[in-house]
């Protein structure tokens, strides 16, 4: 049910109900104040206990203002905050964040209540019995979890920055400071840079790890031609020396375009591995997404541990790039191939009524694809993965048109015998291209192989859980395509 507001000379009480759990906030106004949580034990006796407790405070003198909230966080800084952060052992399971939460709403700012929220979401027993049951504690997590979606509805604007109110972004919470950020935006460069400036600027990135900025084209131009379409292709990179300098050292996994990507993300260029091994020398992870760059350079990235690379059609040229340079600390590499099929608007918008200026990006869901192909040969895959180094325990070649001439070429690789895991997910792996893998029992004996959310039939699925006992077979999709690729879009003349 939507939260209602009640305010009473400096005072605020909130109430809403998530199931049959009934949700209390109340405090003074311009604080985070408290929150209450009571089971009532169904949905129907949770809105009867809603009704008496509104009756309650009505009776009180309480006023309803309507569910718009009570404003953004206060900002908090100066040196006290300083030493009340220097007391945080950093993204440690620590009852110093409670100690800090209390301190922060002593203070009046409302982010001292995210930090309790979320920091009883993982100790929901701190406050009860060890015994309480696991349907309890699951009962008990889901309702914190709703009040924190409430709260962050409230304040996380003024704690993240204008992204958090982009599809796109996401991000990984410990105990009310942010981890990882996958800050959505449009591809203009000002716009990206200002939000990431307004995540980076409040006190909840001090412990920040990663920063995944996953610009989103929203429009795209009409065209008649199909090779004119891939004039939808952006840059939004063009400013990388400024989005190096606000970066703070400490963080070591970088993302340039994000995951789960709609289609639209296919028409983002990727950054050069030149320009990024310059400005970011020391990343641990890294991961992109979009076209390959005109220009790739090599990737000069010393403690490189894990590459994730999302192209929406990888060519042989990319793929010689990416082990040329100096990664010679690898342990994860996924590499999604892509693919390129072509899409009518003419499913969309009816040619009679005349042809739009611009489609929307979300239009490229809706098309049908078809001739669907890859650029990136079997042998070029194979010389890629010949020169990987021989740290690699784990590699992926994703979302691929995995078909026969493609899996013999990774399977002989010497390398791969030695692998830890095998990534085959996400393509178009059919019963056919499967059988190379059947035969290659031995030499994969000790890899554990994924091979989901491909085009594999029953029967095969169960030929190869059965050679390979750790594989993951599960999810297949009979008429699925690979889960990023371009689409060149064109109109019917």
């Amino acid at each position: 049910m939507q939260k209602r507001v009640f305010e009473l000379e400096g005072k605020f009480w909130e109430v809403w109900r998530d199931g049959a759990t009934v949700v209390m906030r109340f405090g003074t106004t311009g604080t985070g104040g408290h929150t209450k949580l009571v089971d009532a034990g169904s949905v129907a006796d949770a809105d009867h206990l809603i009704d008496e407790k509104i009756r309650a405070q009505t009776a009180k003198g309480f006023a309803e203002a309507g569910s718009g909230g009570r404003g953004p966080a206060e900002p908090v800084d100066g040196a006290e905050l300083d030493r009340q952060l220097a007391s945080l052992p950093p993204l440690a399971d620590d009852p110093g964040y409670l100690v800090f939460a209390d301190w922060l709403q002593s203070h009046g700012n409302p982010w001292g209540e995210l930090v309790a929220l979320q920091y009883n979401i993982a100790h929901p027993t701190s406050t009860k019995r060890a015994s309480l049951a696991k349907a309890a504690i699951a009962k008990k997590r889901a309702a914190l979890d709703t009040a924190v979606t409430a709260l962050l509805d409230t304040i996380g604007e003024s704690i993240v920055g204008p992204a958090i109110r982009h599809a796109a972004s996401r991000f990984v919470w410990h105990h009310g400071f942010v981890r990882t950020a996958v800050l959505g935006s449009s591809p203009d460069p000002a716009l990206m840079l200002a939000g990431l400036q307004a995540l980076l600027a409040h006190p909840a990135a001090r412990m920040l790890e990663g920063i995944v900025l996953n610009p989103v084209p929203a429009r795209f131009d009409v065209h008649r031609d199909w090779g004119d379409s891939a004039d939808n292709i952006v840059d939004p990179w063009t400013d990388l020396p400024a989005i190096a300098a606000a970066i703070p050292a400490r963080v070591t996994h970088l993302g340039f375009g994000g995951w789960p990507a709609p289609a639209a993300s296919a028409y983002l260029r990727m950054p050069s591995y030149t320009a990024l091994s310059e400005l970011f020398p020391r990343t641990r992870r890294l991961e992109l997404t979009g076209s390959a760059s005109d220009d790739p350079g090599t990737l000069a990235m010393p403690d490189l541990v894990d590459l994730e690379l999302r192209f929406a059609n990888a060519g042989s040229g990319e793929l010689e790039q990416i082990a040329g340079g100096s990664i010679g600390k690898l342990e994860r590499l996924s590499v999604w191939l892509g693919g390129l099929t072509y899409c009518v608007l003419d499913e969309l918008y009816e040619s009679e009524d005349g042809y739009p200026d611009q489609f929307d990006g979300s239009d490229l869901e809706q098309l049908s694809v078809n001739d669907l192909s890859g650029d990136a040969s079997p042998d070029a895959v194979g010389a890629m993965i010949d020169a990987l180094p021989p740290t690699l325990a784990h590699l992926g070649i994703r979302s691929a048109p995995l078909d026969a001439a493609m899996c013999e070429a990774i399977v002989a690789r010497p390398l791969v015998a030695k692998l830890q895991s095998l990534d085959l997910s996400g393509g178009m792996l059919d019963d056919a291209a499967a059988k190379v893998l059947l035969g290659a029992k031995r030499q994969l004996a000790k890899v554990a192989l994924n091979v989901e959310r491909n085009r594999l039939g029953a029967a095969t699925a169960k030929k190869l859980a059965a050679a390979f006992p750790n594989a993951r077979v599960g999810d297949q999709r009979k008429a699925g395509f690979p889960e990023l690729f371009m689409r060149y879009v064109a109109v019917m003349e």
